[in-house]
């Protein structure tokens, strides 16, 4: 008899290579390598601090997602990587992903670091002007929404779009942590 294919809410991916290569700086100015998250599923989102809407929606969704996980959650990390690292140091992105939940890692890097792994995920960004004198910061940042979920050999294998639920996602990180 054959096994089952999982079913998934998100997009399910084929990725053939694992996405190596890439290095970020975590609190502190500790350089951390997406190597050094193998052996557990890892979510990763990226965003920026001063994001007025779609982050702190998403990573709440994540937050939520995470809590339905229970212990399960202790299997997998969720990362939220800046595509502002002009304004978002690794502290401070540290502190952001924290207060969503306490385990959210927060992860910056210099620009060409950041652009390195946003076209590696197939993520796009770009700085946007457009606002900049009703907004005290500035200027936004226009980027995808979605959340990309790498198992534990570093492959990507899930894409979480933007608006889907965090039950949803729950069921998806479970059926995955379950394979």
């Amino acid at each position: 008899q054959r096994a089952r294919t999982p079913v998934y809410h998100g997009m399910l991916l084929d990725a053939s290579e694992p996405i190596d290569g890439l290095t970020f700086v975590a609190e502190a100015g500790r350089a951390v390598s997406i190597e050094s998250f193998r052996g557990k599923p890892l979510v990763v989102y990226f965003g920026y601090t001063n994001c007025p809407d779609v982050c702190p929606t998403t990573l709440s969704e994540l937050a939520r997602a995470t809590k339905a996980l229970g212990e399960r959650a202790n299997d997998l990390q969720v990362a939220m990587i800046t595509i502002d690292p002009e304004r978002d140091t690794p502290d401070h992105m540290s502190q952001y992903a924290r207060a969503f939940h306490p385990a959210f890692a927060g992860l910056g890097g210099s620009a060409d670091q950041i652009a390195d792994a946003a076209m590696r995920f197939g993520v796009h960004y770009a700085r946007s002007e457009e606002g900049a004198t009703t907004s005290a910061a500035g200027y936004a940042m226009e980027h995808s929404a979605s959340v990309m979920v790498l198992d534990a050999s570093g492959q990507l294998r899930l894409i979480f779009p933007f608006g889907m639920s965090s039950a949803e996602m729950a069921e998806d990180l479970r059926t995955l942590l379950e394979s």
